[in-house]
C-alpha cells in the first residue's frame, strides 16, 4: 500500500517505507462493534502464533484515544492501535467492520 502513514497511541509513526520487507496484518475495528470485540482473542492468538520477527500487527479505528483507553481495560488488544485514522479506513475502502487485510513484504494486499 503506497503512502501509508500510521500514527499509534504513543505518537509513533509508521510509513509504507517502514513496513517494507515485513508482512503486515491490519485490522479495522471500533469499540462499539460486537463482531470486532468477539474476534479480539483470535487476533491476539494469531500474533502469539506468528510472532513479531517478520510480522507487524495494526488495529486501526476511527475512535479517539480516550474511548480506546477505556475499551482496552476490558478487551486488551495485542496489536499496535492506530486511533482516529479515517484516512487509512478510506484508503483501504473499508465498508464494514471488522475488516482484516494482510499486506505482503511489498505492501500488496494478499
Amino acid at each position: 500500500m503506497q503512502n501509508l502513514v500510521l500514527k499509534d497511541m504513543q505518537g509513533n509513526v509508521y510509513t509504507s517505507e517502514d513496513l517494507k520487507g515485513k508482512v503486515v496484518v491490519v485490522n479495522f475495528w471500533f469499540t462499539k462493534c460486537v463482531p470486532c470485540i468477539k474476534e479480539i482473542p483470535d487476533l491476539n492468538a494469531l500474533k502469539k502464533e506468528f510472532g513479531t520477527d517478520q510480522v507487524l500487527y495494526f488495529a486501526i479505528t476511527y475512535d479517539n484515544k480516550d474511548l480506546i483507553n477505556e475499551f482496552v481495560k476490558k478487551h486488551p488488544i495485542d496489536f499496535t492501535i492506530i486511533p482516529e485514522d479515517k484516512n487509512s479506513i478510506n484508503q483501504f475502502l473499508v465498508g464494514f467492520y471488522p475488516t482484516n487485510f494482510i499486506l505482503d513484504q511489498d505492501g500488496k494486499v494478499s
